[in-house]
């Protein structure tokens, strides 16, 4: 199934600003492949640029792989290790907007592990994300905004330079790539 067919199966998504032009352009992703100096997976691309700032006619429920972030520190560090159940899809980012995919990438650069996109929120301020690195490219994950990481509190807590890899403290798999990140959402029935 396509991302397209399963779009249609959760419901449809719909533009959330339907008189404004929020589909990215190719000169707009030059931009924002020289801003994470990498490519974005062609699936990514034609969807964003397909949609562009989007909502979902549905509330959809994301569920990571693991309820454990990809990092957990040593128990020996005393620095806690955070768990994640589930949350719902809200926003897809596009061109222009408070939902802008460069303006997003510009603040949250320095604020999570090099090499990732955001492409969505979860309207709680956190946000999906896409991998761009060698080793995970084209991995979809949640960011947790609530439990950032700070390399001096890791410094001042643990008295060592804070590890590239517990920059992922804060990360869920939720998609082996972008269409599987697609198959594994569902409509969240809200239980009264």
């Amino acid at each position: 199934m396509n991302i397209d067919e399963i779009i249609e199966k959760l419901g449809g998504i719909v533009p959330l600003y339907p008189k404004k032009q929020t589909y990215p352009s190719e000169d707009y992703w030059e931009k924002v492949e020289k801003l994470v100096e990498g490519q974005i997976p062609s699936t990514y691309k034609l969807f964003a640029t397909k949609y562009g700032v989007s909502t979902p006619n549905n509330l959809l429920k994301i569920v990571p792989f693991s309820e454990e972030a990809e990092y957990q520190h040593p128990e020996d560090i005393d620095i806690p290790n955070y768990i994640f159940e589930e949350t719902s899809l809200s926003v897809f980012f596009g061109k222009g907007t408070d939902y802008d995919i460069v303006k997003t990438l510009k603040v949250f650069k320095n604020r999570m592990p090099a090499k990732f996109l955001p492409i969505a929120d979860d309207g709680m301020g956190n946000l999906i994300v896409l991998s761009l690195d060698s080793k995970n490219f084209g991995k979809v994950y949640f960011w947790d905004s609530n439990i950032e990481w700070d390399e001096e509190d890791y410094l001042e807590e643990t008295g060592k330079i804070m590890p590239e890899e517990a920059k992922f403290q804060n990360l869920w798999l939720i998609g082996l790539s972008f269409e599987n990140f697609w198959e594994r959402l569902s409509i969240d029935e809200w239980e009264d």
